[in-house]
């Protein structure tokens, strides 16, 4: 899927009808049903910020297996490339206020075997992020993002990464908010 289009797809009509956004719509009715289309949301967010910071068009499909929720495709010197991708998140504080973003990234330590994933850490919970104290060291995983919104759902929001690397970059980036 092409994540603006799908962000549009959502967030628009549901604006129209409410003032609101699919993230507010969402916690109005059962999370159950609601659950699949917030992640897909997550994902079109991040995948939207990708292709904002590194100028690269990158499309999502929903697909999990064993270690992973979705797979990437992003065109790198004409060739295309599918990259497995588990979507984490640092929930809010109301839903678990003893977890911190190094708690997140320790789980990720299960991965042992999968050294081609890419793990995206959704940060929904205000917090100060100091990329020097997180710890990276053992995680076998390719790539590690972080991204969330800076303020309130609606945007800015930033991603950072991969913060697996020294040379790890931070962007900001606004939600598409029309055709």
């Amino acid at each position: 899927m092409n994540p603006g289009r799908f962000l549009l797809g959502i967030e628009v009509p549901v604006q129209e009808l409410g003032g609101t956004s699919i993230h507010d719509a969402a916690k109005r009715v059962n999370n159950r049903q609601a659950r699949p289309i917030e992640e897909d949301r997550r994902c079109a967010i991040l995948c939207h910020g990708i292709t904002v910071a590194s100028g690269r068009k990158v499309l999502f499909a929903s697909f999990e297996a064993s270690d992973y929720d979705y797979v990437l495709a992003a065109e790198h010197e004409g060739h295309a490339h599918y990259i497995p991708l588990q979507m984490k998140q640092l929930v809010p504080e109301s839903k678990n206020p003893t977890t911190s973003l190094q708690a997140e990234i320790d789980k990720l330590k299960k991965y042992a075997t999968s050294s081609d994933l890419v793990v995206a850490i959704h940060i929904n919970r205000r917090v100060s992020v100091d990329l020097d104290k997180i710890d990276v060291s053992n995680l076998t995983i390719h790539e590690l993002w972080l991204f969330g919104p800076i303020a309130s759902p609606s945007g800015p929001w930033c991603i950072i990464g991969d913060i697996k690397k020294s040379n790890w970059h931070a962007h900001e980036f606004a939600l598409p908010l029309h055709a």
